[in-house]
């Protein structure tokens, strides 16, 4: 089964960053720093992600915001 695409842009809108929450200035500064999913060239001036990748980075950083769980006093 084919992986579907986020688009950087389509008009005015920017289906990366309201998956995300990012602005796309973010998202491009976190990947030059390898802290998100590499984009893939789609075109003359088109670049998208694999939604799966984006998912699991997302999963990642849900994972890494929860509070440790805390020992019950006995």
């Amino acid at each position: 089964m084919a992986d579907t695409i986020i688009l950087q842009s389509r008009g005015n809108r920017h289906p990366i960053s309201e998956v995300t929450g990012y602005s796309v200035q973010s998202i491009h500064r976190l990947e030059r720093q390898g802290r998100f999913p590499q984009r893939l060239q789609l075109g003359p001036g088109r670049v998208g992600w694999l939604e799966s990748d984006v998912k699991a980075w997302l999963e990642s950083r849900a994972r890494g915001c929860l509070p440790a769980p805390q020992a019950k006093a006995a």
